[in-house]
């Protein structure tokens, strides 16, 4: 499991949420994560953790 505190929203991409972690990104279906974040200003915070 990886635990995500905040990433960048692509607004290009509505799809997807970038994810970085341990220096990589890694492209989110928006619908496996909607549950789990909020989305402020351009900005999505994930508040639990991915499997």
């Amino acid at each position: 499991m990886l635990t995500v505190t905040e990433h960048r929203f692509d607004k290009n991409i509505e799809s997807n949420y970038y994810i970085q972690w341990s220096g990589l990104n890694a492209k989110v279906n928006q619908r496996l994560t909607k549950r789990f974040t909020t989305i402020s200003r351009g900005v999505c915070t994930i508040h639990s953790k991915i499997i």
